[in-house]
């Protein structure tokens, strides 16, 4: 015997925000996130880096973010390894001061991230004894934070395939929670963008698929005011 099919109908002489109350409303990505970005793989030396994006603007290309994988998947990547998050200081000798450039350009940074905790667990807002616990997820993100803080707009967490299920629900909440509550000075508003692929719970496999958390709806883009 089928089930009962569930339906809402809205009075159109309600007013919206009684309907809205019934249904949780989406997140609105950036808009920078709907634009093109440019996936990097080898970079040799920080002026190698910068060419490129200045060659972006001078020819008018459309572009709205970088994105760069880490050592390991190539050979000269923005970090020191797999799971590091200490910058390559052969490409990235002065990261606060060339993401400042980046930004004066309005490109968005996006970097590549792999071997979270395998017993990755909790929540970005817990605290005492269980934060202190090297697969927590408190635990995790406070590595990504001083990236943030310096001006890393996003993050590619790659290789999710390796973690249970659990696990990988647990770090699509982590980058969507901690994005939220991690702030840069003067830009009290801007959240984290995350960028995962697979076709199941965040396994780092398959086709790629975009999936970006909310940060304003205002860009850092070529077509767009420095005021955005």
């Amino acid at each position: 015997m089928a089930r009962p099919l569930p339906v809402r109908l809205a009075d159109a002489g309600r007013t919206p925000s009684p309907v809205r109350r019934d249904y949780r409303l989406p997140h609105l990505p950036a808009k920078w996130t709907l634009g093109f970005q440019q996936s990097h793989r080898t970079i040799d030396n920080r002026e190698q880096i910068l060419e490129e994006v200045r060659t972006f603007r001078e020819k008018k290309l459309p572009c709205d973010a970088v994105i760069y994988l880490g050592t390991g998947f190539c050979p000269s990547g923005w970090n020191t390894g797999h799971g590091s998050f200490v910058f390559n200081q052969a490409v990235f000798p002065d990261p606060e001061k060339m993401i400042r450039e980046f930004h004066d350009l309005h490109f968005n940074v996006v970097l590549h991230v792999v071997n979270p905790p395998e017993n990755l667990h909790g929540k970005v807002t817990d605290t005492g004894l269980a934060a202190s616990v090297q697969g927590d997820a408190a635990n995790y993100w406070q590595q990504h934070v001083p990236l943030i803080k310096i001006g890393v707009d996003g993050w590619w967490p790659d290789e999710g395939d390796v973690l249970p299920v659990a696990s990988r629900l647990v770090r699509n909440r982590m980058y969507w929670e901690g994005g939220r509550m991690t702030t840069r000075t003067g830009d009290r508003l801007r959240f984290t963008a995350i960028a995962t692929r697979g076709s199941n719970a965040g396994d780092g496999c398959g086709l790629a698929i975009h999936f970006l958390h909310g940060r304003r709806w205002k860009p850092r883009s070529l077509w767009a005011s420095p005021q955005g």
